[in-house]
Protein backbone atom coordinates (compact mmCIF):
# COMPACT_ATOMS: atom_id res chain seq x y z
CA UNK A 1 0.00 0.00 0.00
CA UNK A 2 1.80 2.97 -0.83
CA UNK A 3 2.66 5.70 1.51
CA UNK A 4 2.28 9.19 0.30
CA UNK A 5 3.33 11.17 3.73
CA UNK A 6 5.52 10.62 6.41
CA UNK A 7 4.22 10.62 9.81
CA UNK A 8 4.56 13.66 12.45
CA UNK A 9 4.36 10.83 15.84
CA UNK A 10 2.17 11.74 18.66
CA UNK A 11 1.01 9.63 21.29
CA UNK A 12 -2.70 9.97 22.68
CA UNK A 13 -1.98 7.46 26.01
CA UNK A 14 -2.18 10.48 28.48
CA UNK A 15 -5.01 11.93 26.79
CA UNK A 16 -6.89 8.45 26.57
CA UNK A 17 -6.43 7.91 30.61
CA UNK A 18 -7.03 11.06 31.29
CA UNK A 19 -10.90 10.82 29.30
CA UNK A 20 -11.67 7.62 30.73
CA UNK A 21 -11.16 8.84 33.93
CA UNK A 22 -13.39 11.30 33.76
CA UNK A 23 -15.96 9.27 31.83
CA UNK A 24 -15.74 6.86 35.09
CA UNK A 25 -16.83 9.38 37.29
CA UNK A 26 -19.48 10.80 34.72
CA UNK A 27 -23.69 9.94 35.08
CA UNK A 28 -24.50 7.33 32.89
CA UNK A 29 -26.42 9.10 29.42
CA UNK A 30 -28.83 7.49 27.06
CA UNK A 31 -27.38 4.44 25.66
CA UNK A 32 -27.49 3.77 21.69
CA UNK A 33 -30.47 1.13 21.73
CA UNK A 34 -32.10 -0.90 19.13
CA UNK A 35 -34.83 1.63 18.32
CA UNK A 36 -31.56 3.63 16.71
CA UNK A 37 -30.87 1.47 14.11
CA UNK A 38 -32.15 1.29 10.79
CA UNK A 39 -31.34 -2.02 8.86
CA UNK A 40 -31.47 -1.85 5.44
CA UNK A 41 -32.20 -4.92 3.07
CA UNK A 42 -33.92 -5.57 -0.08
CA UNK A 43 -36.79 -7.67 -0.58
CA UNK A 44 -35.87 -8.93 -3.64
CA UNK A 45 -32.65 -10.70 -2.99
CA UNK A 46 -33.03 -13.88 -0.49
CA UNK A 47 -30.04 -13.70 1.30
CA UNK A 48 -30.74 -9.76 2.20
CA UNK A 49 -34.36 -10.86 3.92
CA UNK A 50 -32.60 -13.92 5.51
CA UNK A 51 -29.80 -11.88 7.06
CA UNK A 52 -32.63 -9.11 8.14
CA UNK A 53 -34.87 -11.39 9.32
CA UNK A 54 -32.37 -13.15 11.57
CA UNK A 55 -30.88 -10.52 12.90
CA UNK A 56 -34.11 -9.33 14.64
CA UNK A 57 -34.28 -12.55 16.26
CA UNK A 58 -30.95 -10.89 18.44
CA UNK A 59 -32.42 -7.20 18.16
CA UNK A 60 -36.10 -7.45 17.49
CA UNK A 61 -36.40 -3.50 18.19
CA UNK A 62 -34.64 -2.33 15.28
CA UNK A 63 -36.08 -0.65 12.68
CA UNK A 64 -36.35 -2.08 9.24
CA UNK A 65 -36.50 -0.30 5.49
CA UNK A 66 -36.87 -2.62 2.77
CA UNK A 67 -35.34 -1.60 -0.69
CA UNK A 68 -37.55 -3.60 -2.42
CA UNK A 69 -35.60 -2.90 -5.70
CA UNK A 70 -34.81 -6.06 -8.03
CA UNK A 71 -31.96 -3.44 -9.95
CA UNK A 72 -29.80 -3.71 -6.11
CA UNK A 73 -28.43 -7.21 -6.87
CA UNK A 74 -25.32 -8.67 -8.16
CA UNK A 75 -23.45 -6.09 -8.51
CA UNK A 76 -20.29 -5.29 -6.44
CA UNK A 77 -20.61 -1.73 -7.14
CA UNK A 78 -23.00 1.07 -7.29
CA UNK A 79 -21.99 4.42 -9.73
CA UNK A 80 -22.57 7.61 -8.12
CA UNK A 81 -26.11 8.37 -9.69
CA UNK A 82 -26.93 4.78 -8.52
CA UNK A 83 -26.53 5.28 -5.32
CA UNK A 84 -28.09 8.34 -4.73
CA UNK A 85 -30.98 7.09 -6.59
CA UNK A 86 -31.22 4.04 -5.43
CA UNK A 87 -29.76 3.99 -1.37
CA UNK A 88 -29.61 7.36 0.08
CA UNK A 89 -32.17 9.10 -1.27
CA UNK A 90 -34.55 6.46 -1.07
CA UNK A 91 -33.41 6.10 2.98
CA UNK A 92 -34.18 9.40 3.43
CA UNK A 93 -37.31 9.81 2.05
CA UNK A 94 -38.42 7.09 4.70
CA UNK A 95 -36.53 8.67 7.38
CA UNK A 96 -38.53 11.91 6.37
CA UNK A 97 -41.84 10.34 6.18
CA UNK A 98 -41.39 8.10 9.53
CA UNK A 99 -40.33 11.27 10.98
CA UNK A 100 -37.01 9.33 12.06
CA UNK A 101 -34.42 11.96 11.01
CA UNK A 102 -33.15 12.53 14.68
CA UNK A 103 -33.83 9.38 15.85
CA UNK A 104 -32.06 6.86 13.61
CA UNK A 105 -28.30 7.38 14.61
CA UNK A 106 -26.91 3.91 12.56
CA UNK A 107 -27.73 2.17 9.40
CA UNK A 108 -26.65 -1.15 8.82
CA UNK A 109 -26.74 -2.76 5.10
CA UNK A 110 -27.38 -6.45 4.55
CA UNK A 111 -25.70 -8.91 2.73
CA UNK A 112 -26.35 -8.72 -1.08
CA UNK A 113 -26.32 -4.16 -1.19
CA UNK A 114 -23.58 -3.72 -3.22
CA UNK A 115 -20.26 -2.52 -0.89
CA UNK A 116 -18.23 0.20 -3.47
CA UNK A 117 -18.94 3.06 -4.95
CA UNK A 118 -16.95 3.62 -8.74
CA UNK A 119 -15.10 6.70 -9.25
CA UNK A 120 -17.18 8.96 -10.71
CA UNK A 121 -14.76 10.22 -13.36
CA UNK A 122 -12.09 7.62 -13.75
CA UNK A 123 -13.95 3.91 -13.55
CA UNK A 124 -12.34 1.10 -11.21
CA UNK A 125 -9.81 3.91 -10.30
CA UNK A 126 -10.18 2.08 -6.53
CA UNK A 127 -8.41 -1.03 -7.90
CA UNK A 128 -5.51 0.85 -9.41
CA UNK A 129 -2.98 2.05 -7.06
CA UNK A 130 -1.27 4.28 -9.08
CA UNK A 131 -4.13 5.63 -10.30
CA UNK A 132 -5.54 6.16 -7.20
CA UNK A 133 -2.44 8.27 -6.10
CA UNK A 134 -2.81 10.38 -8.62
CA UNK A 135 -6.65 11.51 -8.52
CA UNK A 136 -5.71 11.74 -4.66
CA UNK A 137 -2.70 14.39 -5.26
CA UNK A 138 -5.51 15.82 -7.50
CA UNK A 139 -7.90 16.21 -4.75
CA UNK A 140 -10.06 14.41 -6.98
CA UNK A 141 -10.62 10.96 -5.96
CA UNK A 142 -14.25 10.01 -5.91
CA UNK A 143 -14.37 6.72 -4.68
CA UNK A 144 -15.30 5.38 -1.47
CA UNK A 145 -17.03 2.73 -0.06
CA UNK A 146 -20.83 2.64 0.25
CA UNK A 147 -21.08 2.64 3.84
CA UNK A 148 -18.37 5.64 4.83
CA UNK A 149 -20.65 7.22 1.94
CA UNK A 150 -24.18 7.00 4.36
CA UNK A 151 -22.42 8.71 6.98
CA UNK A 152 -23.32 11.62 5.41
CA UNK A 153 -26.86 10.52 4.38
CA UNK A 154 -28.42 13.97 5.03
CA UNK A 155 -25.32 15.68 2.86
CA UNK A 156 -25.47 16.18 -0.82
CA UNK A 157 -21.65 15.84 -1.53
CA UNK A 158 -21.77 14.98 -5.37
CA UNK A 159 -23.40 19.02 -5.58
CA UNK A 160 -20.66 20.83 -8.09
CA UNK A 161 -18.70 17.98 -9.18
CA UNK A 162 -17.39 18.65 -12.75
CA UNK A 163 -13.89 16.31 -12.62
CA UNK A 164 -12.02 19.10 -11.01
CA UNK A 165 -9.94 19.52 -7.59
CA UNK A 166 -12.14 19.86 -4.97
CA UNK A 167 -15.41 20.54 -6.68
CA UNK A 168 -17.52 19.28 -4.73
CA UNK A 169 -17.28 17.28 -1.00
CA UNK A 170 -17.42 14.09 -2.57
CA UNK A 171 -13.46 14.80 -3.57
CA UNK A 172 -10.98 13.23 -0.95
CA UNK A 173 -12.43 12.65 2.11
CA UNK A 174 -13.84 14.14 4.81
CA UNK A 175 -12.46 14.41 8.41
CA UNK A 176 -14.81 12.18 10.99
CA UNK A 177 -15.85 14.09 13.75
CA UNK A 178 -16.39 11.38 15.49
CA UNK A 179 -13.03 10.34 15.61
CA UNK A 180 -11.20 9.86 19.04
CA UNK A 181 -14.31 10.52 20.58
CA UNK A 182 -15.03 8.20 23.83
CA UNK A 183 -18.49 9.42 24.03
CA UNK A 184 -21.63 7.89 22.91
CA UNK A 185 -23.22 8.74 19.63
CA UNK A 186 -26.44 9.31 21.52
CA UNK A 187 -24.44 12.24 23.81
CA UNK A 188 -24.71 14.50 20.27
CA UNK A 189 -27.20 16.70 19.72
CA UNK A 190 -29.41 15.30 16.42
CA UNK A 191 -31.93 18.27 15.90
CA UNK A 192 -30.20 19.82 13.11
CA UNK A 193 -28.91 16.46 11.11
CA UNK A 194 -30.49 17.33 8.21
CA UNK A 195 -29.00 20.71 7.30
CA UNK A 196 -26.69 21.34 4.46
CA UNK A 197 -23.44 21.99 5.79
CA UNK A 198 -20.28 23.54 4.51
CA UNK A 199 -16.95 21.94 3.56
CA UNK A 200 -14.07 23.63 4.31
CA UNK A 201 -10.55 22.62 3.10
CA UNK A 202 -7.61 21.85 5.22
CA UNK A 203 -4.98 20.17 5.60
CA UNK A 204 -3.19 22.21 3.16
CA UNK A 205 -5.74 21.16 0.53
CA UNK A 206 -5.66 17.56 1.46
CA UNK A 207 -9.60 17.18 2.78
CA UNK A 208 -12.53 18.47 4.04
CA UNK A 209 -14.33 19.59 7.34
CA UNK A 210 -17.63 19.82 7.48
CA UNK A 211 -19.41 23.12 9.24
CA UNK A 212 -22.52 23.64 10.42
CA UNK A 213 -24.69 26.91 8.48
CA UNK A 214 -23.43 28.67 11.24
CA UNK A 215 -19.51 28.39 10.53
CA UNK A 216 -19.69 26.42 13.91
CA UNK A 217 -17.26 22.75 13.28
CA UNK A 218 -19.31 19.99 12.71
CA UNK A 219 -19.98 17.13 15.53
CA UNK A 220 -20.74 13.41 15.54
CA UNK A 221 -24.56 15.09 15.57
CA UNK A 222 -24.37 15.40 12.15
CA UNK A 223 -23.27 11.87 10.50
CA UNK A 224 -24.29 8.48 11.05
CA UNK A 225 -22.70 5.36 12.26
CA UNK A 226 -22.71 2.19 9.69
CA UNK A 227 -21.94 -1.45 9.84
CA UNK A 228 -22.69 -4.33 7.34
CA UNK A 229 -24.18 -7.98 7.96
CA UNK A 230 -22.17 -9.58 5.27
CA UNK A 231 -19.90 -12.66 4.11
CA UNK A 232 -19.15 -15.31 1.41
CA UNK A 233 -22.55 -17.18 2.69
CA UNK A 234 -25.56 -16.68 4.09
CA UNK A 235 -24.34 -19.56 6.62
CA UNK A 236 -21.54 -17.05 7.19
CA UNK A 237 -22.83 -14.15 8.21
CA UNK A 238 -26.28 -15.78 10.40
CA UNK A 239 -23.52 -17.22 12.66
CA UNK A 240 -21.54 -13.99 13.29
CA UNK A 241 -24.84 -12.70 13.97
CA UNK A 242 -25.09 -15.46 16.89
CA UNK A 243 -21.58 -14.98 18.08
CA UNK A 244 -22.57 -11.66 18.71
CA UNK A 245 -25.17 -11.76 21.31
CA UNK A 246 -23.20 -11.49 23.76
CA UNK A 247 -19.59 -11.55 23.16
CA UNK A 248 -17.21 -12.47 26.23
CA UNK A 249 -13.75 -11.70 26.52
CA UNK A 250 -11.75 -13.20 29.25
CA UNK A 251 -8.86 -10.40 29.85
CA UNK A 252 -6.29 -12.77 31.31
CA UNK A 253 -6.93 -15.99 28.66
CA UNK A 254 -8.19 -14.85 25.81
CA UNK A 255 -5.26 -12.98 23.80
CA UNK A 256 -5.34 -9.96 21.49
CA UNK A 257 -2.58 -10.48 19.10
CA UNK A 258 -0.32 -7.68 17.65
CA UNK A 259 1.82 -8.32 14.81
CA UNK A 260 3.61 -5.47 13.61
CA UNK A 261 5.64 -4.61 10.54
CA UNK A 262 9.26 -5.82 10.50
CA UNK A 263 9.76 -2.11 9.78
CA UNK A 264 7.01 -0.46 11.40
CA UNK A 265 6.62 2.28 8.36
CA UNK A 266 2.78 1.79 7.78
CA UNK A 267 0.54 2.10 11.15
CA UNK A 268 1.58 5.64 12.11
CA UNK A 269 0.94 7.50 9.28
CA UNK A 270 -1.85 10.58 8.52
CA UNK A 271 -3.07 12.61 5.84
CA UNK A 272 -0.62 15.96 6.58
CA UNK A 273 -1.81 16.04 10.28
CA UNK A 274 -5.77 15.70 9.96
CA UNK A 275 -6.87 13.48 12.32
CA UNK A 276 -3.75 12.23 13.07
CA UNK A 277 -3.22 9.93 16.26
CA UNK A 278 0.04 8.09 17.41
CA UNK A 279 2.44 5.30 16.54
CA UNK A 280 -0.68 2.74 16.40
CA UNK A 281 0.26 -0.48 17.50
CA UNK A 282 3.17 0.78 19.83
CA UNK A 283 0.73 3.07 21.59
CA UNK A 284 -2.07 0.22 21.70
CA UNK A 285 -0.08 -1.97 23.07
CA UNK A 286 0.98 0.71 25.53
CA UNK A 287 -2.56 1.35 27.27
CA UNK A 288 -3.52 -2.22 27.25
CA UNK A 289 -2.27 -2.51 30.73
CA UNK A 290 -5.31 0.01 31.53
CA UNK A 291 -7.86 -2.54 30.60
CA UNK A 292 -6.19 -5.53 29.10
CA UNK A 293 -3.55 -8.54 30.23
CA UNK A 294 -3.80 -10.86 27.50
CA UNK A 295 -1.71 -9.27 25.01
CA UNK A 296 0.71 -11.37 22.07
CA UNK A 297 2.51 -7.98 20.72
CA UNK A 298 4.96 -8.92 18.14
CA UNK A 299 7.56 -5.55 17.78
CA UNK A 300 8.94 -5.11 14.71
CA UNK A 301 9.20 -8.61 14.68
CA UNK A 302 10.47 -10.51 10.96
CA UNK A 303 8.17 -13.34 12.06
CA UNK A 304 4.49 -13.59 10.67
CA UNK A 305 2.23 -14.42 13.43
CA UNK A 306 -0.38 -17.34 12.70
CA UNK A 307 -2.52 -19.87 14.33
CA UNK A 308 -2.36 -23.27 15.28
CA UNK A 309 -3.95 -24.82 12.15
CA UNK A 310 -0.19 -24.34 10.10
CA UNK A 311 -1.57 -26.80 7.28
CA UNK A 312 -4.10 -23.63 6.24
CA UNK A 313 -1.34 -21.50 5.99
CA UNK A 314 -0.56 -21.18 2.01
CA UNK A 315 2.50 -18.69 2.37
CA UNK A 316 6.49 -18.86 2.18
CA UNK A 317 6.72 -15.97 5.12
CA UNK A 318 8.57 -16.98 7.97
CA UNK A 319 6.24 -17.36 10.73
CA UNK A 320 5.22 -18.33 14.25
CA UNK A 321 2.45 -19.92 16.24
CA UNK A 322 0.46 -18.02 18.83
CA UNK A 323 -1.90 -20.74 20.84
CA UNK A 324 -5.01 -20.36 22.71
CA UNK A 325 -7.91 -18.41 22.63
CA UNK A 326 -7.75 -15.45 20.41
CA UNK A 327 -9.74 -12.47 21.20
CA UNK A 328 -8.72 -10.31 18.35
CA UNK A 329 -5.98 -9.94 15.27
CA UNK A 330 -4.52 -7.15 15.06
CA UNK A 331 -2.13 -7.08 11.95
CA UNK A 332 0.07 -6.33 9.00
CA UNK A 333 -1.41 -8.92 7.62
CA UNK A 334 -0.06 -8.89 3.53
CA UNK A 335 2.15 -6.21 4.15
CA UNK A 336 3.97 -7.73 6.95
CA UNK A 337 7.97 -7.29 6.27
CA UNK A 338 6.46 -4.58 4.04
CA UNK A 339 4.30 -6.17 1.55
CA UNK A 340 7.73 -8.51 0.37
CA UNK A 341 6.12 -11.80 1.96
CA UNK A 342 3.51 -14.90 1.03
CA UNK A 343 1.31 -14.57 3.58
CA UNK A 344 -1.69 -16.31 1.95
CA UNK A 345 -4.18 -18.54 3.85
CA UNK A 346 -3.00 -16.82 7.27
CA UNK A 347 -6.69 -16.18 8.40
CA UNK A 348 -7.44 -19.35 8.09
CA UNK A 349 -5.10 -20.70 10.74
CA UNK A 350 -6.89 -19.16 13.29
CA UNK A 351 -10.53 -20.77 12.68
CA UNK A 352 -10.39 -23.17 15.35
CA UNK A 353 -9.00 -20.04 18.16
CA UNK A 354 -11.36 -17.58 17.29
CA UNK A 355 -13.62 -16.64 20.33
CA UNK A 356 -17.43 -15.46 20.18
CA UNK A 357 -16.40 -11.53 19.55
CA UNK A 358 -13.13 -12.13 17.83
CA UNK A 359 -12.12 -9.18 15.83
CA UNK A 360 -9.85 -7.93 12.74
CA UNK A 361 -8.21 -5.37 12.15
CA UNK A 362 -5.39 -5.48 9.40
CA UNK A 363 -3.09 -2.50 7.93
CA UNK A 364 -4.24 -3.49 4.56
CA UNK A 365 -5.71 -1.73 1.56
CA UNK A 366 -8.44 -4.06 0.49
CA UNK A 367 -9.48 -6.52 3.36
CA UNK A 368 -13.13 -5.62 3.04
CA UNK A 369 -12.98 -6.21 -0.81
CA UNK A 370 -14.61 -9.71 -0.99
CA UNK A 371 -17.65 -9.24 -0.99
CA UNK A 372 -21.33 -9.17 -3.47
CA UNK A 373 -19.63 -12.70 -5.32
CA UNK A 374 -15.76 -11.56 -5.16
CA UNK A 375 -13.20 -14.10 -4.23
CA UNK A 376 -10.41 -13.36 -6.45
CA UNK A 377 -7.88 -11.10 -6.80
CA UNK A 378 -5.50 -9.42 -3.41
CA UNK A 379 -5.76 -12.52 -1.80
CA UNK A 380 -2.44 -12.14 -0.33
CA UNK A 381 -4.30 -9.59 1.72
CA UNK A 382 -6.62 -10.72 4.58
CA UNK A 383 -10.29 -10.97 3.87
CA UNK A 384 -13.23 -9.59 6.27
CA UNK A 385 -15.06 -12.42 4.35
CA UNK A 386 -12.38 -14.97 5.34
CA UNK A 387 -12.38 -13.96 8.96
CA UNK A 388 -16.09 -14.45 9.46
CA UNK A 389 -16.18 -17.65 7.49
CA UNK A 390 -13.01 -18.43 9.82
CA UNK A 391 -15.60 -17.95 12.77
CA UNK A 392 -14.63 -14.19 13.05
CA UNK A 393 -17.84 -11.74 14.65
CA UNK A 394 -15.99 -8.30 14.26
CA UNK A 395 -13.82 -6.82 12.22
CA UNK A 396 -12.73 -3.21 10.23
CA UNK A 397 -11.31 -3.36 6.46
CA UNK A 398 -11.04 -1.09 2.90
CA UNK A 399 -12.68 -1.70 0.01
CA UNK A 400 -10.24 0.06 -2.32
CA UNK A 401 -7.03 1.49 -2.00
CA UNK A 402 -7.38 4.05 1.46
CA UNK A 403 -3.02 4.36 1.95
CA UNK A 404 -2.03 4.04 5.06
CA UNK A 405 -3.57 7.47 6.36
CA UNK A 406 -6.73 5.56 6.19
CA UNK A 407 -6.92 2.57 8.19
CA UNK A 408 -8.65 2.84 11.10
CA UNK A 409 -6.64 3.16 14.68
CA UNK A 410 -6.89 0.34 17.13
CA UNK A 411 -5.75 3.04 20.04
CA UNK A 412 -9.27 4.62 19.78
CA UNK A 413 -11.31 1.13 18.97
CA UNK A 414 -10.36 -1.45 21.22
CA UNK A 415 -10.44 0.68 24.75
CA UNK A 416 -13.96 2.05 23.59
CA UNK A 417 -15.19 -1.52 22.92
CA UNK A 418 -13.34 -3.26 25.53
CA UNK A 419 -12.44 -0.99 28.53
CA UNK A 420 -14.78 -1.02 31.64
CA UNK A 421 -14.43 1.45 34.24
CA UNK A 422 -16.91 2.81 36.76
CA UNK A 423 -19.79 4.71 34.75
CA UNK A 424 -18.24 3.79 31.65
CA UNK A 425 -19.04 0.05 30.49
CA UNK A 426 -17.48 0.57 27.21
CA UNK A 427 -19.22 1.42 23.77
CA UNK A 428 -20.80 -0.59 21.38
CA UNK A 429 -19.16 -2.17 18.33
CA UNK A 430 -20.36 0.52 15.94
CA UNK A 431 -19.62 3.71 18.22
CA UNK A 432 -15.75 1.55 19.05
CA UNK A 433 -15.27 1.19 15.40
CA UNK A 434 -16.10 4.98 13.95
CA UNK A 435 -14.51 6.34 16.84
CA UNK A 436 -11.05 5.37 15.48
CA UNK A 437 -11.59 5.89 11.29
CA UNK A 438 -10.62 9.22 10.83
CA UNK A 439 -12.36 10.01 7.93
CA UNK A 440 -16.03 9.57 6.22
CA UNK A 441 -16.43 9.45 2.44
CA UNK A 442 -13.49 7.21 2.17
CA UNK A 443 -12.68 3.60 1.96
CA UNK A 444 -13.98 1.93 5.33
CA UNK A 445 -16.23 -0.76 6.40
CA UNK A 446 -17.15 -1.80 9.89
CA UNK A 447 -18.52 -5.28 10.12
CA UNK A 448 -20.82 -7.07 12.95
CA UNK A 449 -22.98 -6.30 14.68
CA UNK A 450 -23.60 -2.40 15.82
CA UNK A 451 -25.28 -3.02 18.82
CA UNK A 452 -23.16 -5.73 20.44
CA UNK A 453 -21.63 -5.28 23.82
CA UNK A 454 -18.71 -6.61 25.42
CA UNK A 455 -18.99 -8.26 28.91
CA UNK A 456 -15.61 -9.07 30.82
CA UNK A 457 -14.66 -11.26 32.61
CA UNK A 458 -11.55 -12.78 34.65
CA UNK A 459 -11.87 -16.41 35.67
CA UNK A 460 -9.38 -19.09 35.51
CA UNK A 461 -10.29 -23.24 35.07
CA UNK A 462 -12.02 -24.29 37.65
CA UNK A 463 -13.59 -21.24 39.27
CA UNK A 464 -17.04 -22.04 37.11
CA UNK A 465 -17.05 -25.92 37.12
CA UNK A 466 -18.03 -26.96 33.59
CA UNK A 467 -16.69 -23.48 31.74
CA UNK A 468 -13.81 -25.44 30.04
CA UNK A 469 -13.78 -21.80 27.99
CA UNK A 470 -13.16 -19.88 30.51
CA UNK A 471 -16.40 -17.26 29.69
CA UNK A 472 -17.60 -17.78 32.85
CA UNK A 473 -20.57 -19.64 31.26
CA UNK A 474 -21.64 -23.35 31.22
CA UNK A 475 -23.06 -24.16 27.68
CA UNK A 476 -22.93 -26.26 24.51
CA UNK A 477 -19.27 -24.64 23.65
CA UNK A 478 -17.57 -25.99 26.75
CA UNK A 479 -19.11 -29.62 26.45
CA UNK A 480 -17.76 -29.31 22.45
CA UNK A 481 -14.04 -28.20 23.73
CA UNK A 482 -14.20 -30.96 26.25
CA UNK A 483 -14.73 -33.44 23.92
CA UNK A 484 -11.06 -32.49 22.14
CA UNK A 485 -9.38 -32.48 25.11
CA UNK A 486 -9.86 -36.03 26.05
CA UNK A 487 -6.35 -37.18 27.69
CA UNK A 488 -5.23 -33.78 29.34
CA UNK A 489 -5.64 -34.22 33.16
CA UNK A 490 -6.06 -30.52 33.25
CA UNK A 491 -9.48 -31.18 32.25
CA UNK A 492 -10.16 -33.69 34.74
CA UNK A 493 -13.73 -33.32 35.89
CA UNK A 494 -14.81 -36.31 37.91
CA UNK A 495 -11.41 -36.03 40.05
CA UNK A 496 -9.83 -39.55 38.70
CA UNK A 497 -6.95 -37.80 37.39
CA UNK A 498 -7.71 -37.99 33.76
CA UNK A 499 -10.11 -36.34 31.15
CA UNK A 500 -11.71 -39.24 29.39
CA UNK A 501 -15.69 -40.34 28.27
CA UNK A 502 -16.25 -40.25 31.80
CA UNK A 503 -15.78 -36.35 32.26
CA UNK A 504 -18.26 -36.14 29.52
CA UNK A 505 -20.73 -38.19 31.12
CA UNK A 506 -19.92 -36.04 34.48
CA UNK A 507 -20.15 -32.53 32.85
CA UNK A 508 -23.63 -33.68 31.43
CA UNK A 509 -25.11 -34.96 34.51
CA UNK A 510 -23.53 -33.37 37.12
CA UNK A 511 -22.52 -29.88 36.53
CA UNK A 512 -25.04 -29.25 33.99
CA UNK A 513 -28.06 -31.39 35.01
CA UNK A 514 -29.25 -33.01 31.55
CA UNK A 515 -28.92 -36.64 29.98
CA UNK A 516 -26.64 -38.55 27.35
CA UNK A 517 -28.36 -37.94 24.33
CA UNK A 518 -29.59 -34.69 24.62
CA UNK A 519 -28.03 -33.07 21.72
CA UNK A 520 -29.51 -29.73 21.58
CA UNK A 521 -28.76 -29.40 25.66
CA UNK A 522 -33.13 -28.52 25.92
CA UNK A 523 -32.73 -31.18 29.10
CA UNK A 524 -34.38 -33.18 27.14
CA UNK A 525 -33.74 -36.75 25.48
CA UNK A 526 -36.64 -36.91 22.92
CA UNK A 527 -37.56 -37.28 18.86
CA UNK A 528 -35.45 -34.12 18.18
CA UNK A 529 -32.23 -35.88 19.68
CA UNK A 530 -33.02 -39.32 17.88
CA UNK A 531 -33.53 -37.27 14.72
CA UNK A 532 -30.34 -35.31 14.50
CA UNK A 533 -28.27 -38.57 15.64
CA UNK A 534 -30.06 -40.45 12.47
CA UNK A 535 -29.13 -37.39 10.00
CA UNK A 536 -25.81 -37.96 11.35
CA UNK A 537 -24.71 -41.53 11.68
CA UNK A 538 -21.96 -42.68 10.57
CA UNK A 539 -19.81 -39.43 10.93
CA UNK A 540 -16.27 -39.25 11.46
CA UNK A 541 -15.80 -36.03 12.71
CA UNK A 542 -18.84 -34.97 14.94
CA UNK A 543 -19.40 -33.77 18.05
CA UNK A 544 -22.35 -33.46 20.63
CA UNK A 545 -24.51 -31.51 19.11
CA UNK A 546 -24.45 -33.77 16.36
CA UNK A 547 -24.73 -37.37 18.17
CA UNK A 548 -21.30 -37.90 19.25
CA UNK A 549 -21.71 -38.20 23.46
CA UNK A 550 -18.88 -40.01 24.12
CA UNK A 551 -16.17 -37.75 22.05
CA UNK A 552 -14.97 -39.73 19.62
CA UNK A 553 -15.62 -37.54 16.78
CA UNK A 554 -17.98 -40.80 15.60
CA UNK A 555 -21.48 -41.26 15.73
CA UNK A 556 -22.13 -44.60 15.75
CA UNK A 557 -24.25 -47.51 17.40
CA UNK A 558 -22.26 -46.87 20.55
CA UNK A 559 -23.76 -43.49 20.79
CA UNK A 560 -26.98 -44.61 20.12
CA UNK A 561 -26.99 -47.22 22.84
CA UNK A 562 -26.20 -43.89 25.17
CA UNK A 563 -29.07 -42.23 23.19
CA UNK A 564 -31.86 -45.22 23.83
CA UNK A 565 -30.82 -45.56 27.55
CA UNK A 566 -31.79 -42.02 28.42
CA UNK A 567 -34.84 -41.53 25.96
CA UNK A 568 -37.50 -40.01 27.81
CA UNK A 569 -35.53 -37.69 30.13
CA UNK A 570 -37.41 -34.92 30.76
CA UNK A 571 -36.27 -32.65 33.54
CA UNK A 572 -40.10 -31.12 33.94
CA UNK A 573 -41.50 -34.27 34.75
CA UNK A 574 -42.20 -35.43 38.04
CA UNK A 575 -41.60 -39.25 37.53
CA UNK A 576 -39.28 -40.99 35.14
CA UNK A 577 -41.61 -41.09 31.63
CA UNK A 578 -41.97 -44.69 30.18
CA UNK A 579 -41.19 -45.14 26.82
CA UNK A 580 -43.51 -43.98 24.23
CA UNK A 581 -44.81 -46.99 21.92
CA UNK A 582 -43.76 -45.53 18.87
CA UNK A 583 -40.29 -44.34 19.52
CA UNK A 584 -39.76 -47.59 21.11
CA UNK A 585 -40.42 -49.17 18.14
CA UNK A 586 -38.55 -46.48 16.19
CA UNK A 587 -35.13 -46.98 18.23
CA UNK A 588 -35.58 -50.85 17.86
CA UNK A 589 -35.30 -50.52 14.10
CA UNK A 590 -33.09 -47.64 13.81
CA UNK A 591 -29.90 -49.92 13.71
CA UNK A 592 -30.92 -51.59 10.72
CA UNK A 593 -32.09 -48.57 9.15
CA UNK A 594 -29.07 -46.87 9.90
CA UNK A 595 -26.75 -49.47 8.80
CA UNK A 596 -28.22 -49.58 5.75
CA UNK A 597 -27.71 -46.21 4.85
CA UNK A 598 -24.17 -46.25 5.29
Amino acid sequence: MPRLYPSLRTSARGLLAAAYTLLALAAPALALDEDNVLVVYNSAQADSVAVYNHYLTSRPGVLGFDLNDPTVTGSTFFDYADYTGKLRDPIRDYLTTNNLQEQVAVITLTKGIPHRIDDRNTPSAGNNPPTAVNLLNADNATYASVDSELTLLWQDTETGEANGPFDSASDNFVANPYWNSTSKITDFDRSTITNPNSFQIIGGGTAYRMREPGGTESDAGDMLLTSRLDGYSIKDVLAMIDRAKNPIYNTTHYTIVVDENSSSEFDDAAFNGVNQGGDDFDDFVSITPFFYDAVEFDDNGAEFLVGEETAAFLGTATNRVVEGPVAALITYGGNHNSGNADNRGFINTWSDQLVDGAIYNSVESFSARNFNGINTGFNDQGQLADWIAAGGTFGLGSVYEPFTFGIADNEMILPNFLLQLGAFQGLTWVEAAWSGIPYLSWQNMVLGDPLARATIVNVNLGDVPGDIDLNAMVNLRDLELLATLLGDPAFDLDGDLDTDADDIAFWVRDIFGSELGDTNLDFKVDLVDLSTLATHFGATDARWSLGDFNGDAVVDLIDLSLLASAFGFDIPAAAPLALPEPASALLLGLPALLLSRR
